[in-house]
Formats: structure tokens, C-alpha cells, sequence
């Protein structure tokens, strides 16, 4: 998966967000369907991320129920699996709505961890090519025992190099960080 944006920021969630997400992976786990819930999220997520409206829609107290019903009815109803659509429901009735986006992200880390999978937030200088990138990914793998995802951008002002993120994490392999640590060195001394 490649995304535009590297935000350690957004990996801060809430406790209610944390609750409600084990919450629902739970009765996911308890009904088979964790893997079309984690679909359905992971959608979800992307509108909220990619349309400002729909995030206002969602973050808006001022919107009624019946109004946002309406409005999940014309998108939701019949698309999504039943579960998913009721959990929206309850988060609204619970004026939770604002912690959907966070809510996506946290089943999204319950979802990888029972696959065996862990997420890697790699950013580099110029964009890699599949091969670079698979060998970071085959090295992470041997490392962590573990499948892992590749979440890619680029930052020019890495100058070269790469930085990954796995969890709270960071491993720097940036010439950017390697000139400021001889900058301070030279300071220093």
C-alpha cells in the first residue's frame, strides 16, 4: 500500500477509540466476520481521510440522528456487512461518531495482529522501487517473525536514505539525521 502522508500524529488514539475497536473486533471474532468488518473499516477510514465533507458530516454534533441515518442508509444500508452498520448506529446514539476515523485505525491494528502482520510506515528520500522495498520488507520479516506491510511516502528532505516506523518505533537510516548527529558532534566537542 502506498499512502501520501507520514503522520506519527495519527498513530495517538484515543482510549474510547481503543475500547469501542476491541469491542467490535470482538463480536467480529464472535461471528466469523472479521475479515468483511475489517473491509468495511478500512473504506470507511479512506472516505474519512479523503473527504473533508463526510468528516465534517461525522464531527458535526449539531447533525440529528434521523438526518445521519438518512444519510448512511443511502451509503451504507445493504453495502456494508450488518454489523458494521449497526456499530455506526451505536457510535452515533453514543455521539461517538467523531471517533469513527480512530475506531478504523485501532480494528485495523487488532485485525493485523491476529493475522501475523505488522504495519511499517517507511519513508524515504525518493521513492523505491519494488525491489528495495521488498528487501526492507524481507529483512523486517526475518527480524519481527512476521508478515509485514509496507505504508510508503517520500520526503525530500531526508536528502537520501529512509526512515521506518513500526509501532511507537522509529529507525532512521537518513542522511539528514546522520549530518545532524555530526553537526552536534562537531559542536560538542
Amino acid at each position: 500500500k502506498i499512502s501520501g502522508e507520514f503522520d506519527p500524529a495519527d498513530m495517538i488514539l484515543s482510549k474510547v477509540s481503543k475500547r469501542y475497536a476491541r469491542a467490535l473486533f470482538q463480536l467480529a471474532q464472535e461471528k466469523g466476520s472479521q475479515e468483511q468488518i475489517y473491509r468495511d473499516l478500512k473504506v470507511l477510514g479512506q472516505a474519512i481521510e479523503q473527504s473533508t465533507d463526510f468528516d465534517s458530516f461525522l464531527q458535526n454534533p449539531e447533525i440529528g440522528m434521523e438526518k445521519r441515518r438518512s444519510v448512511f442508509d443511502a451509503f451504507l444500508k445493504g453495502k456494508v456487512n450488518p454489523l458494521t452498520y449497526d456499530f455506526i448506529f451505536f457510535l452515533g446514539k453514543k455521539n461517538r461518531l467523531s471517533q469513527l476515523k480512530s475506531v478504523c485505525q485501532v480494528f485495523e491494528d487488532l485485525y493485523f495482529q491476529h493475522q501475523g502482520i505488522i504495519k511499517a510506515y517507511i519513508r524515504s528520500a525518493r521513492r523505491m522501487d519494488e525491489g528495495q522495498v521488498q528487501a526492507v520488507c524481507a529483512k523486517l520479516e526475518l527480524r519481527f517473525g512476521k508478515k509485514v506491510l509496507a505504508d510508503l511516502s517520500v520526503d525530500p528532505s531526508l536528502i537520501s536514505g529512509f526512515q521506518i516506523q513500526i509501532g511507537d518505533t522509529i529507525h532512521d537510516f537518513s542522511i539528514k539525521t546522520q549530518l545532524q548527529r555530526f553537526k552536534n558532534r562537531i559542536l560538542n566537542t
